[in-house]
């Protein structure tokens, strides 16, 4: 990723990363900083809680935003769901969108003898737990995720096309849409005020 940033130079950088980095691996987290800061960008982090950003699950993450010499570093943005402001979406909110004849939809209903499938069911008014590229995770009704479905907690909207192989790897790895859609509208917000842009 750095090679990138030494060869493009760009006036803003994003960075996402799971919460362990800081909380468990901290000398890789300062050695991160120190190659930003060594190259003359101003770098700030914040641990954010997805769910307060309209993600239905318990996803805790890194955000690291750097700036280039000059640039002013843009805010965090601030949550948007969560006790008097909108009400925090649940599986069942995310399920509901997803229409039965969508691309990657088919369930799982046949499972091999010996397997811990399908689970206990369980309330659908709830968050789901951090989807990743094994995720563990799974339907209310006791059966596995469909990778629509897991999508949908991930907040891509219905329309986004995946691969034919490797969606449940790339919806794991992504990083949650309305999350990333609030940060880049602040940083879009903060770059046009610099450039004298914004009314």
């Amino acid at each position: 990723m750095f090679e990138l940033v030494e060869r493009c130079k760009p006036r803003v950088v994003t960075l996402e990363e799971t919460s362990g980095l800081i909380e468990r691996h901290g000398e890789f987290f300062n050695a991160l900083v120190h190659v930003f800061t060594s190259s003359g960008y101003s770098i700030q982090w914040k641990i954010l809680e997805f769910m307060q950003y309209g993600v239905p699950q318990i996803r805790r993450r890194i955000i690291i935003i750097a700036s280039c010499i000059g640039e002013e570093l843009p805010p965090f943005p601030q949550p948007t769901h969560g006790p008097g402001l909108l009400p925090f979406r649940t599986i069942g909110d995310a399920m509901s969108s997803v229409p039965a004849n969508a691309t990657h939809n088919e369930p799982i209903t046949h499972f091999r003898e010996g397997s811990n499938w399908p689970k206990r069911p369980y309330d659908p008014n709830t968050f789901a737990r951090t989807i990743t590229c094994a995720t563990d995770t799974y339907h209310p009704s006791g059966r596995p995720f469909t990778r629509r479905e897991l999508a949908a907690i991930q907040t891509f909207p219905n329309s986004f096309k995946f691969s034919k192989y490797g969606a449940k790897k790339q919806i794991g790895n992504a990083v949650s849409c309305m999350v990333a859609k609030t940060i880049y509208s602040e940083i879009v917000k903060s770059l046009r005020k610099a450039d004298g842009l914004e009314v």
